[in-house]
């Protein structure tokens, strides 16, 4: 892999200056690309509810392995209690079918959400203990290399040197660096990580590949399997997730008939899914009219 200049112009022209610190990633059969602008090709970058989609290939390896079931109880796997939480299936919390708030109560949604807006704060920094009593009231990264992937639990894990996210503003936000939410959010990644994994998730050499297999309804025209979303572009099946935090956006997607794949991620908290899209377009065509 390598900072590719053709694909460092094409980010400059998606993304023009609301992006300034931004990387993306193309994957074929018979390349991989990835190009940066204003960080270098290994800065972790905040991939928001992209976490959920790598949460489900860990869902699907565990699966596999034989160690839980579709139908196993989430309170077989946490400590709930005798709670109606602990009743629920791993495969409806795979699918986003549980039922449970998208939010724990302690969020306070409204407070949390002024104080992102005004100070640029994490609203989700609640420790694993407090997810779990929350819950009781109602890692894939080995295998494939991925030098820079990373799940912190607080900031003060966070080096002097990572990557500040910042609003579409320009205004700085604070890191989110949370236990608790990380498996739906907390994760961190750099380009060359992210075109490492979907180069995987495309040669069927990843851990939970079957993650990507959509099993039920989503919303309108869409399908998902565990964490991964599924929708038809142009006649084509894409399989995606994106991801946003108060300081970031990203977006990963495959077009597995072709075996093509593209992701972005920016440091400002601007939409980047019609651009990930996009790119994902011309670059499967580019490849099948060879």
């Amino acid at each position: 892999m390598h900072g590719d200049p053709a694909l460092a112009t094409r980010i400059e022209e998606l993304l023009g200056s609301r992006h300034p610190v931004a990387a993306a990633a193309l994957i074929s059969p018979r390349d991989v690309t990835v190009a940066a602008r204003g960080v270098g090709l290994d800065t972790a970058f905040e991939i928001g509810s992209i976490s959920k989609a790598v949460t489900g290939l860990l869902y699907a390896d565990a699966l596999d392995r034989g160690e839980i079931r579709h139908d196993s109880a989430l309170g077989e796997s946490l400590p709930l209690g005798e709670v109606p939480a602990a009743r629920l299936t791993l495969a409806a919390l795979s699918r986003h079918r549980s039922g449970l708030p998208g939010l724990p109560r302690s969020a306070r949604p409204l407070r949390r959400a002024f104080a992102l807006w005004r100070h640029g704060v994490n609203p989700y920094d609640d420790s694993l203990r407090q997810l779990l009593a929350q819950a009781r009231t109602v890692r894939v990264v080995g295998p494939l290399g991925l030098a820079h992937v990373h799940l912190p639990a607080t900031a003060d894990e966070l080096g002097p040197d990572a990557l500040v996210g910042r609003s579409s503003r320009g205004r700085p936000r604070q890191p989110w660096a949370g236990e608790a939410i990380g498996p739906a959010g907390g994760i961190r990644a750099s380009i060359q990580d992210m075109a490492r994994l979907m180069a995987a998730l495309l040669d069927g050499s990843a851990p939970g590949i079957a993650a990507l297999d959509p099993v039920a309804p989503f919303g309108k025209g869409a399908r998902i399997g565990a964490g991964w979303i599924t929708i038809v572009v142009e006649g084509r099946q894409v399989v995606w997730h994106n991801g946003g935090t108060g300081g970031f956006r990203s977006w990963a997607g495959l077009d597995r008939e072709s075996g093509t794949g593209a992701v972005i991620l920016s440091a400002t908290s601007a939409s980047v899914d019609r651009h990930g899209l996009t790119l994902l377009a011309e670059h499967t065509r580019t490849v099948t009219d060879r």
